[in-house]
């Protein structure tokens, strides 16, 4: 079937971890689910649907041509004292960024007496507390998107290798 996008919503889920998508198409709002739908207001798409008990649910959708609509509304009906996805995304990121950098540093680098593995020795906890958030800021940009694979190379050899003897 084809038709053109006329409006998506989104909606928080209860669980405030996610939305419910559901996409206008010929009048008829379909659920198309917990993921953003991969089109916009305006679109000509073609698509399938499933039925689900009552319920009729967006199956694929191919973007025929776009219409130069907006796309989803972010955190309609959101709950004000929700965290915006974005900064609460961010925060998991760097969380989990944050980890993987304790644990490349302590690949690469010891702490006061390493000197039997031939590992760079810190002996300031404050110098090896911040190389490791450097590498943790390096993996949260590369993370988000806000780095790609060759500046993320090259930002990790200049940190680590900076530091190495």
């Amino acid at each position: 079937m084809q038709a053109v996008v006329e409006d998506i919503k989104s909606a928080p889920l209860p669980s405030g971890k996610g939305f419910r998508y559901s996409v206008k198409l010929n009048g008829q709002y379909i659920s198309a689910g917990f993921k953003a739908p991969g089109c916009n207001v305006g679109d000509t798409i073609e698509y399938n649907t499933v039925q689900n008990g009552q319920y009729t649910n967006l199956g694929s959708i191919q973007v025929l041509s776009q219409g130069g609509g907006s796309s989803a509304p972010a955190n309609v009906g959101a709950v004000p004292s929700a965290q915006p996805a974005g900064k609460r995304e961010r925060s998991i990121v760097r969380q989990n960024s944050l980890s993987h950098a304790v644990v490349t540093m302590n690949t690469f680098f010891g702490w006061q007496d390493a000197t039997a593995t031939g590992k760079k020795v810190y002996s300031n906890a404050v110098d090896l507390a911040q190389d490791t958030l450097l590498v943790a800021r390096v993996y949260e940009l590369y993370s988000m998107q806000d780095m790609d694979d060759d500046a993320l190379n090259e930002k990790l050899e200049q940190l680590l290798g900076s530091t190495a003897e």
